[in-house]
């Protein structure tokens, strides 16, 4: 689904936000895509990285990234809940 501002999506999102997995819809915020390019990036990486950890892990998801953030010191150095590059962690342990 494509919202035009971050402001439309039907939950909070950080400011940065150019595309988002929730509750089983991959939205897209148009106003902060400049290529088409982009877009398939963001699509990539919402259904494939979001959706597709959670069908394939499940429930233990969580865990499985919590042991990845415990045991890379490149991703150790942000802490889960950060908004580094590791938000994925955060998305998911909330």
């Amino acid at each position: 689904m494509v919202v035009e501002k971050i402001g439309d999506l039907p939950f909070d999102a950080p400011e940065d936000t150019r595309g988002a997995f929730h509750e089983g819809t991959v939205y897209l915020v148009a106003e902060k895509i400049a290529l088409p390019e982009d877009a398939n990036e963001i699509i990539l990486h919402e259904f494939v990285g979001h959706f597709g950890l959670r069908v394939f892990f499940g429930a233990t998801l969580n865990d499985a990234l919590l042991v990845i953030h415990k045991n890379n010191p490149l991703i150790r150095r942000w802490p889960p809940n950060s908004e580094g590059p590791t938000r994925i962690f955060s998305r998911n342990l909330a």
